[in-house]
């Protein structure tokens, strides 16, 4: 998090520096590029794989932010901005407003390829470029940019940022029995990617909002709990008159403890909790 308060988006706003990255930079992109390209097929949905393809994403080199929003404007009207690490929540906020992705310009080093904890370049484009490429999910965005501008109090924005976790980051979506992907935390590491999709430890429940308004997360490991739509337009109806859902919701009933399960759960598949117990079992 950055220690300067930021006033305005010109503050948050940086050069991505393009001509500064290293040949270990672009070898790091391109290691990730090949190996995840090799693991999205059957895992995540449709409509991000559209989208990845339709981006034309150099495999050999980090993308400059200029040529990707080029593509991203004549089909959305997004645009790509690099800052550095993370934004105060007011303009994190304004910038998805006004159609504008804030992006991380750095890459993660060589022995981080699998999992990395914070974003970086690669998490900011390849797991989220792709779906701004969709209109539902460029509009669910936007909308999602202005309802957090709108929100008046910290359990407001508790309550959206767990929405926007358990949906654009760490989303799946179950069609005709399949359950498939649509989080960009989950589509840009190969471990998460397994993990949310055929491990046995965490739970998988069908979407809950008011489920999802009482479940903590955790931004630096894998999931506990991961939820499922049936469809992209889904996400739409969460945006209707400016997240109502959230910003007039009363507020959420205590938390629920991460890894639980409860009777109004609906249940796709219940985990084990075999990879949280064994590493808590490993600090013991």
């Amino acid at each position: 998090m950055s220690v300067a308060v930021a006033e305005s988006q010109d503050d948050c706003i940086i050069e991505q520096l393009w001509d500064q990255y290293t040949q270990k930079d672009h070898d790091a992109w391109a290691t990730l590029y090949r190996q995840t390209l090799a693991t999205l097929p059957g895992r995540m949905c449709d409509e991000y794989l559209h989208g990845l393809s339709k981006l034309g994403l150099p495999p050999d080199r980090i993308v400059r932010f200029e040529e990707l929003s080029d593509v991203l404007r004549k089909n959305t009207g997004w645009e790509y901005v690099a800052v550095s690490g993370f934004l105060p929540t007011k303009q994190f906020f304004s910038l998805l407003a006004d159609r504008k992705f804030p992006a991380n310009r750095s890459i993660r080093n060589l022995q981080e390829l699998e999992y990395q904890e914070l974003p970086d370049i690669f998490h900011d484009v390849v797991g989220h470029a792709p779906l701004l490429m969709d209109p539902i999910m460029a509009d669910f965005m936007q909308e999602f940019g202005k309802a957090g501008m709108a929100c008046d109090s910290e359990s407001k924005h508790t309550m959206l940022a767990r929405l926007y976790w358990f949906t654009v980051e760490v989303g799946l979506i179950q069609r005709n029995g399949s359950l498939k992907a649509y989080g960009t935390a989950i589509a840009s590491s190969a471990k998460e990617l397994e993990f949310a999709l055929q491990s046995h430890s965490p739970n998988r429940l069908h979407f809950d909002l008011e489920r999802i308004f009482r479940t903590p997360f955790s931004m630096y490991d894998l999931q506990e709990t991961y939820f499922a739509i049936d469809a992209l337009s889904q996400m739409l109806e969460l945006a209707n008159d400016g997240f109502s859902c959230v910003l007039k919701a009363p507020e959420p009933l205590p938390d629920i403890e991460q890894g639980r399960l409860v009777e109004t759960d609906s249940v796709i598949s219940a985990g084990d909790r075999s990879y949280h117990l064994a590493k808590l079992g490993s600090c013991v």
